[in-house]
């Protein structure tokens, strides 16, 4: 499990899930449907091209702080991260 200020990211076996990729933005990060779908939208898009060639499922839920973030600093993060946790 890795901890951001933006996001959290849990690992579970390959194939221990229908889809490879589980993205939630809960009501607390914004009251907003259209920016949560926002939201999500970015995080499939940054992790698309990645969850193929990793040998786990994962789950990201964002945090509160996601919605001010910049894309690119988002992205930076979480290919940070999950390049940190792969080692």
């Amino acid at each position: 499990m890795s901890n951001s200020n933006l996001f959290l990211i849990k690992k579970n076996n390959k194939g221990s899930q229908k889809k490879p990729l589980f993205v939630v933005v809960g009501k607390v990060v914004s009251k907003k449907a259209t920016e949560r779908n926002c939201i999500k939208r970015k995080l499939r898009y940054i992790l698309r091209p990645i969850i193929k060639d990793l040998n786990y499922d994962i789950v990201i839920i964002a945090k509160k702080g996601i919605v001010s973030a910049k894309f690119k600093d988002v992205k930076s993060e979480i290919l940070y991260t999950l390049k940190y946790e792969s080692r």
